[in-house]
């Protein structure tokens, strides 16, 4: 189990003094240091945010049930990336995560789910304008105020080698 470094703790943890640096110059072969990096933002901290069914139903309604990613489909990976860093030469795996609280407008929110890989305005093609106009009036029937609140979790795992 990793231990919580904050985001200070990371900033710490990858700052080389200058010893440590001139360690890193020319390095190849078996004396190279190497480190793997994964940062994912996830909604974890706190319930899923209210308006997210609302935007998930106006999304199946035009493109289905089925997550998209560009021209095919996302599949869930069997394992998590943290077993598998885990089995590699980078074995050593430390996560830092902090929470930050974000509030979207509803154009925000519509313009958010063109930049995602499962609603892009390519996949909506010819019904895109129909989608931004039935997932806006959505919005604010679900909530008339125009404003909608996250807690994101940004996960940042540090893999090293031993």
């Amino acid at each position: 189990m990793g231990r919580d470094l904050g985001l200070d703790g990371v900033v710490d943890y990858f700052t080389l003094n200058s010893d440590e640096a001139g360690w890193l110059r020319n390095k190849t072969g078996a004396t190279r240091l190497g480190f793997a990096r994964s940062a994912q933002v996830l909604d974890l901290a706190g319930p899923v945010p209210p308006d997210a069914s609302v935007v998930a139903d106006i999304r199946a309604a035009y493109l289905g049930t089925a997550r998209r990613a560009g021209r095919g489909f996302y599949t869930e990976p069997q394992e998590q990336f943290r077993d598998t860093l885990a089995r590699s030469p980078f074995s050593q795996v430390t996560m830092a995560s902090w929470d930050h609280r974000v509030v979207r407008s509803v154009e925000e929110l519509v313009g958010l789910q063109f930049s995602n890989s499962y609603s892009t305005p390519v996949q909506l093609g010819r019904r895109r304008a129909a989608f931004e106009r039935d997932l806006r009036q959505a919005l604010l029937d679900h909530d008339r105020s125009g404003r909608y609140e996250e807690t994101i979790r940004t996960e940042a795992l540090i893999a090293t080698r031993p």
